[in-house]
């Protein structure tokens, strides 16, 4: 909390909230604006009179003509938007100091700061008998944002009264040389009066300035002096003085500072953290912020200035502390009741209790929907005082439906006798507003210490559950069935193989272009006789884990080779795809069974593709490379498969020389015309074209997405669009169906 504080402290003390809250005084624009009061004309150097006058810099014959004329239009001061300390023509500079001299002292030009050496103080030297000087110096944010203008200036060893103190005052006061004027960005600029200095130099100006002081300036961004303002658009630099000016006319608001919203801020902060109920302090917590946030723009109604980022930080991060601090401790303690949860069991080591015994309250779903938190608390807090009475010193805690604690109990037996004291303690009614509510409480004991607590709790309000209504029940440990299966994969896949449980699957793959049948992926399938047709990914996992993978594929690459010479003279082309683990690729098995199945019984190899799916490095295979040139000289084609979603994706392309690159169906499932997978895909299959691969997408199940792989000229596809993995008939006769509509 020291922290919090300190920190907001100094960002109050060094001024970094100012941007935020002249950006919210300026947002009083939006809504009421504050008009300017007219007193001060501006008069642009705009692409009309760039125009009409040619292109910038003038000549100063050109500002002596304006002079003229606005001064013969009654104007009370003429005020320029830059320097002249240039050396100019000697025409011009005449004709110039000569308008000066006829207007004495009633002109004002800028001296710029870094004009302090004698040898560029031009302007000042040279008109100085006739005009006055005034400092245009402002304090810019974020490199174009002017926040305010200091009121004065030493320059030359001379204090300088700042531009839009000029314009707001007909006497120059020398205030405070650190005084500042703080821009109000809520005065509209569209109410300052405009002319052009066309117009002007036409002498088209009527009654217009007639009284009032007029400020001459560039106002076209090709000649610059552009500045940012806040919620608007960029706007020139004449117009941000007129504005200052307008704010010292109106006068400057009393500044407040950040001190006294930082205070308010963390009282309110402390007495939202003592609300009860989260939503209240959430609905708390925005309330105020809001009002931070609208509180300068109220001020500027009573012409003060209020800092509130300091505020907002403090405010923010101290209640933020607060919510974190809550949610700790709401997972350790129960929100109704204060009752330790599952997290501070944990940490107090009930898990490593002999008997983990939970109190299971079966109608607490009713009692949430009837009753109020007070009143579920007065049941809880009951419960807790029956149990800990019968129980003695241990520690009892909370987790949804149930009271849990453990005990040190040498057998089931011995905690069942105690519990069923207790049992007829805990279903005796407790008064709530005038009647007696009996809670439904069933014990589920739990005695395999070895376990987590969650699993324990878990297993304990299971038994329970599929207890039925006994009043006790015990979780028996876990059925090892499952656990003996993985155990032994091993010899159930030998089994299976000999009974003929296992059979391949073909699933179609199609030409992206053409929609005819290209080639197909052979997927074994395991039907066993117990458990039914189980899942491939798993006995595929299990089986390479178990080493019984060689078995598998040497099964998989003689039905292939089988149906390879079933199809020889209907569709001699069609590519056949085997699925091979890469770890598989450490000994020649793999080659040996492609040369047995493929040459020796008369296949082509060469209509085979071995799919490396991604699931190790090769470089960290030993024997790889030797074992891949054994496929590549028997004609095998190689295939990178699920490309993208395995490891080592580049490297792998790299060292096994693969022919195609098959895109995992994870990206293909999603894809959507312009979203990320979509341009996922399409860089895949760039550079895997760039590269001379064949690319073929898994995973296609709507229309739409095969439109989008053909419009990205993907070469191949497979998924449930076209067809699902079929039987070796059912293959036959999609290929026999496709031959005949060809």
């Amino acid at each position: 909390m020291v922290i919090i504080l300190v920190l907001s402290s100094v960002v109050g003390l060094i001024g970094l909230g100012k941007p935020l809250d002249q950006i919210l005084n300026a947002s009083r624009y939006y809504f009421d604006p504050v008009p300017a009061s007219g007193d001060i004309v501006a008069v642009g150097i705009d692409k009309k009179a760039l125009v009409q006058a040619g292109a910038w810099p003038w000549n100063r014959t050109r500002y002596a003509e304006l002079m003229d004329n606005l001064y013969a239009a009654g104007a009370k001061r003429v005020v320029f938007d830059f320097a002249f300390d240039a050396a100019g023509t000697p025409e011009g500079n005449a004709a110039f100091s000569d308008a000066l001299a006829r207007n004495n002292k009633k002109t004002w030009l800028l001296i710029m700061p870094s004009v302090d050496s004698a040898d560029s103080q031009y302007g000042e030297r040279r008109f100085g008998d006739h005009a006055r000087f005034a400092s245009a110096t402002s304090n810019v944010w974020f490199g174009s944002l002017v926040q305010s203008y200091d009121l004065s200036v030493r320059i030359g060893g001379v204090e300088r009264p700042a531009l839009p103190v000029v314009l707001a005052r007909d006497n120059f006061i020398q205030p405070e040389s650190n005084n500042k004027v703080m821009i109000d960005y809520a005065i509209d600029p569209a109410t300052i009066p405009y002319l052009s200095a066309a117009d002007v130099l036409s002498n088209r100006l009527g009654s217009k300035v007639q009284g009032r002081t007029v400020l001459i300036g560039a106002n076209d961004a090709g000649i610059g002096d552009i500045f940012a303002t806040p919620l608007r658009d960029r706007t020139a630099g004449m117009f941000i003085a007129i504005t200052g000016a307008e704010t010292l006319k109106r006068g400057q608001p009393f500044a407040i500072g950040w001190l006294p919203a930082f205070m308010l801020s963390i009282g309110i902060a402390y007495a939202i953290g003592s609300f009860k109920r989260r939503r209240m302090q959430i609905l708390a917590r925005i309330g105020w912020i809001t009002a931070l946030i609208l509180l300068p723009v109220a001020a500027t109604y009573l012409n003060l200035n209020i800092e509130i980022l300091p505020a907002l930080l403090v405010f923010s991060l101290l209640s933020a502390a607060w919510s974190f601090d809550r949610i700790k401790k709401q997972a350790l303690d129960d929100e109704i009741d204060g009752l330790g949860s599952v997290a501070r069991a944990e940490e107090e080591g009930v898990s490593g209790a002999a008997a983990l015994v939970c109190l299971v309250i079966n109608n607490d779903a009713q009692i949430r929907s009837t009753l109020t938190a007070e009143d579920q608390k007065k049941i809880w807090d009951s419960l807790h005082r029956r149990v800990s009475f019968a129980i003695g010193n241990h520690p009892v805690y909370r987790q949804a439906n149930c009271l849990f604690w453990g005990e040190e109990a040498a057998s089931f037996t011995e905690i069942r006798d105690r519990l069923h004291g207790l049992h007829a303690v805990v279903r005796m009614p407790t008064w709530i507003n005038g009647d007696d509510v009996k809670v439904e409480g069933f014990f589920g004991v739990d005695m395999q210490k070895e376990l987590p607590l969650r699993a324990r709790i878990a297993g304990a309000m299971a038994a329970v559950r599929d207890g039925l209504g006994v009043r006790i029940v015990q979780n028996n440990p876990v059925d090892r069935s499952e656990a003996l299966w993985g155990l032994t994969m091993s010899s159930e896949i030998n089994k299976g193989l000999a009974r003929g449980d296992f059979w391949v699957a073909y699933q179609p793959q199609l030409d992206c272009k053409t929609g005819m049948v290209v080639g197909a992926e052979a997927l074994i399938r395991w039907n066993h006789p117990d458990k039914g047709l189980l899942n491939p990914a798993l006995f595929i996992s299990a089986a390479e884990k178990a080493g019984e993978l060689g078995a598998l594929t040497e099964f998989v690459l003689g039905d292939v080779a089988q149906m390879m010479r079933a199809l020889a003279r209907k569709a001699p082309a069609l590519q056949w795809s085997v699925n091979i683990s890469p770890r598989q690729l450490a000994d020649d098995a793999v080659s040996v069974m492609v040369a047995r199945h493929f040459v020796q019984m008369g296949g082509d190899p060469a209509r085979l593709t071995i799919e490396l799916t991604e699931t190790a490095s090769l470089a960290d295979i030993p024997n790889f490379e030797r074992e891949l040139g054994a496929l590549r000289r028997l004609g095998v084609e190689l295939s990178a498969d699920d490309y993208g979603s395995g490891v080592s994706t580049l490297e792998n392309l790299k060292s096994s020389q693969v022919r195609e690159l098959k895109i995992d169906k994870q990206f293909v499932l999603t894809m959507r015309d312009g979203n990320p997978e979509y341009h996922m895909v399409r860089s895949t299959i760039m550079m895997a074209h760039a590269l001379g691969l064949r690319v073929v997408a898994e995973g296609v199940e709507n229309q739409e997405t095969a439109l989008l792989l053909h419009r990205l000229r993907c070469d191949r596809a497979q998924g449930y669009h076209f067809a699902k993995a079929m039987t070796k008939k059912e293959f036959l006769a999609f290929v026999s169906q496709g031959l005949e509509a060809a």
